[in-house]
């Protein structure tokens, strides 16, 4: 999605993509991804729940337990890519030093979670 509407051009340069021809295009190419991902999606669980009914049944009871704690370190975690991504197509050393100093004596010091 990013790289489809050029929101870090540094980014389509490294990976040496071109533009759309125009935006009527881009909408039917990200359209079409989008839907082959939700139907790939749709067609796994479709045949999880045929194939394997107690897969499917423990899989809905579990999702059914997730809470928003639960999905929070993925979130963090993507917070971190998208933060360090950034962070080098920045190429500030100034920002590396201030991540750095972030990771040493911020980071570092949180407290361990419960295990």
């Amino acid at each position: 999605m990013i790289a489809s509407w050029e929101i870090v051009p540094q980014l389509n340069e490294m990976l040496q993509l071109h533009p759309f021809p125009n935006d009527v295009f881009r909408y039917k190419v990200v359209l079409l991804v989008l839907a082959t991902i939700g139907g790939t999606f749709l067609w796994d669980r479709l045949c999880v729940q045929l194939f394997a009914p107690a897969v499917f049944k423990a899989m809905r009871d579990e999702a059914s337990k997730t809470t928003f704690k639960d999905i929070l370190p993925v979130l963090q975690t993507a917070a971190m890519v998208v933060g360090g991504v950034f962070l080098l197509s920045t190429g500030n050393i100034l920002m590396w030093g201030g991540a750095y100093y972030y990771y040493q004596y911020v980071w570092k010091k949180r407290p361990a979670p419960p295990a």
